[in-house]
């Protein structure tokens, strides 16, 4: 499976492919205690998830392949809730997000017509902002800096051209 390290680097998170009762094949997510190596969760991501993401305390994000616009959801891993709705895009479909270090916003690579852009948007979702303006490119990569003021993205399919946007209000 992959592994990561939790948010608050208190545990490690393990994806793994595990067969269910129908014998179908589902993502299972552990989250194991690095100070004593218990399973502190176990859930089952839905079989509409991709791009799983751990968000704010408790939770982990992810795109709903299901909804038009792709949108990224939330779901509280420790109760196993419903989900809720994150971003809110009605067009185009979002391919990507990544949470800032500070978890207090998510950026997403949202694909449209005219190809793939960066948009930001706080932690609930609002004040959707297009960070860059591509035309007919793709999105290879992005990562915030670890001050959660920057975002370097990559971006073409000839270009090895970084770009590194600053001041993101």
């Amino acid at each position: 499976g992959i592994g990561f390290f939790t948010n608050d680097g208190k545990s490690v998170g393990a994806v793994e492919l595990e067969p269910d009762a129908s014998g179908l094949v589902q993502t299972v997510f552990r989250i194991v205690s690095l100070e004593d190596g218990s399973e502190v969760y176990r859930f089952t991501s839905p079989p509409q998830a991709i791009d799983p993401s751990e968000g704010g305390p408790g939770e982990w994000t992810y795109i709903d392949r299901n909804d038009p616009a792709r949108n990224v959801y939330a779901m509280d891993y420790s109760s196993g809730g419903s989900a809720r709705k994150i971003t809110h895009f009605t067009d185009g479909r979002l391919t990507d997000h990544e949470w800032s270090p500070d978890l207090r916003r998510i950026a997403v690579v949202r694909h449209d017509d005219n190809g793939e852009n960066l948009w930001v948007v706080n932690a609930d979702g609002s004040a959707p902002k297009q960070i860059t303006k591509f035309d007919g490119e793709d999105i290879v990569e992005f990562d915030w800096t670890l001050d959660s003021k920057r975002v370097v993205v990559r971006a073409g399919t000839q270009s090895r051209d970084v770009v590194l946007i600053s001041n993101l209000r």
